[in-house]
């Protein structure tokens, strides 16, 4: 598992006490007629006296309570392990001692600890489970996702003092399970989610052959119920598209529609952009058409309502082109595709995303990361905060990429000496950070050519990870069986 240590800044809350003052109302003497036989005589009026000062209480100081500093854990990363020790330093205020420290997790104690310090450990605890250091050992799956730690210490004063470290659990596969397999053999495609509820997912023509010189087509489309062992029933979509394969996929944010860039029938590369509607079955050409044919584009929606098309190949040979074409309020092209600036590599099988006003381009048989910038129309490569370029852990093309929240997963692909990508790996962008979560699915009892390695579909619903299809590195055989990933 590849690990990075990042430095943590926490910061201990103390509490301040505060006092309001309140308004004093002046004091009025009362206004008396002075005593007189006539009546018009002038009344005396008696002299109003001073308030009296009215003390302002001082603000109190704060009780002096335990400063902590968390030592270990040091970054979120560390939360993938099977055991960490949790690590602090608490120091007592002057004059007294430190009695005891308890560490809870998410509200519930996983440790408490008495003695005087100043450095307290809770070791061997397992962040994926409940709580595997009470008797007897509570091993519940905890979930990916927000958790915190709270460490409190308190003093022979009874003063206690606080810290509370928020941090983000990561995902890490736990294992693989087999489902239903796909009806037929299927490679070169994408999947797409339906928009019904409860959801189901299409896989979408794609190729029934390994081959990239001349493909064929699967003219079928397939829509898988994840539910179980999963289920898998064939549909038909209507309109006026051409079964293709090997497509570049672009979503619409309002996930109702999704744009097929380019891709291949038979030994022809294509220059069509389809308009595809999962949740009506139908796939219809649009009117506009690239400038260049290829297969195997990278392609993106940015929020400026641009589709993009990046790269890809063209008859053998990869291509540095990029063309865009601007979407209407209808979700159809509003002209014609326009080129932009090429890449500064030639990528086929590539991956792009948008990153902020940026596009980020993963893979395509290069490593270093190049971003896109529409405002300059200019490509560079990513740099990281130390400065260097930054680049994915292996060269790869034609990877699965899965976004979850705020994370980029990247599933198989094939290495540049036609090996495969075995590991599967988490992209932070923020950080822009890389990690193992595991491996690709693998049996003792499945032959190695029956599992995907490459041009792999799937998916991300629930706590799961699903993967299907795909061609089997070496033997470059297309495959139809279905994994579904349990994760920590």
């Amino acid at each position: 598992m590849l690990r990075r240590r990042l430095p943590l800044v926490v910061l201990v809350a103390l509490g301040v006490g505060c006092t309001r003052l309140k308004d004093v109302p002046a004091t009025t003497a009362s206004v008396t007629p002075a005593s007189s036989s006539t009546p018009d005589a002038e009344a005396s009026v008696a002299a109003v006296s001073s308030p009296s000062p009215t003390p302002v209480p001082a603000t109190p100081t704060p009780a002096p309570t335990p400063a902590i500093l968390l030592i270990a854990p040091g970054n979120a990363q560390d939360f993938a392990a099977d055991s960490i020790d949790i690590t602090f330093q608490v120091t007592a205020p002057e004059g007294r001692k430190i009695t005891d420290a308890s560490v809870q997790y998410d509200g519930s104690v996983i440790g408490s600890i008495t003695g005087a310090g100043p450095v307290f450990k809770v070791p061997g605890w397992n962040p994926n489970v409940v709580n595997n250091l009470q008797e007897p050992p509570d091993t519940a799956t905890v979930p990916a996702g927000d958790h915190t730690i709270t460490i409190l210490a308190k003093d022979d004063k009874e003063a206690v003092g606080k810290l509370e470290f928020n941090f983000r659990k990561p995902l890490r596969i736990q294992g693989w399970q087999e489902l239903t397999a796909m009806p037929g053999v299927t490679s070169h495609f994408a999947i797409f989610g339906d928009g019904a509820q409860p959801p189901a997912f299409m896989s979408l023509w794609g190729s029934v052959d390994g081959f990239e010189n001349v493909v064929i087509p699967r003219t079928q489309t397939y829509a898988f119920t994840p539910g179980g062992q999963g289920a898998w029933t064939e549909i038909k979509i209507n309109g006026s598209s051409v079964p293709r394969a090997g497509y570049g996929t672009a979503l619409h944010p309002s996930g109702q529609l999704a744009y097929l860039i380019g891709g291949r029938t038979g030994n022809q590369d294509l220059r069509t952009l389809e308009v595809f509607s999962p949740l009506r079955k139908v796939a219809e050409q649009a009117l506009s058409a690239m400038t260049n044919a290829r297969r195997d584009a990278a392609a993106v929606y940015t929020s400026d309502n641009f589709v993009y098309a990046i790269g890809g190949t063209s008859g053998a040979t990869p291509i540095y082109s990029v063309e865009r074409v601007e979407m209407a309020t209808d979700g159809n092209p509003k002209g014609d595709w326009k080129a932009r600036s090429d890449t500064q590599n030639a990528r086929s099988g590539a991956n792009a995303v948008q990153q902020g006003n940026e596009i980020w381009l993963f893979g395509g048989g290069f490593r270093p990361i190049e971003a896109y910038d529409p405002a300059t129309d200019q490509w560079k490569f990513l740099v990281g905060a130390d400065g260097n370029v930054v680049g994915t852990p292996e060269t790869w093309s034609h990877s699965l990429m899965v976004k979850v929240q705020d994370r980029l997963y990247f599933f198989g692909g094939e290495r540049e000496d036609g090996s495969p990508v075995k590991n599967i790996y988490e992209f932070t962008p923020a950080t822009k950070r890389w990690r193992t979560i595991g491996p690709l699915p693998s049996s003792d009892t499945i032959p190695n050519a029956e599992i995907g390695a490459t041009r792999l579909g799937g998916f991300f619903l629930g706590d799961s990870f699903y993967l299907m299809g795909g061609i089997s590195i070496p033997e470059r055989l297309v495959t139809k069986r279905v994994f579904k990933g349990l994760t920590l």
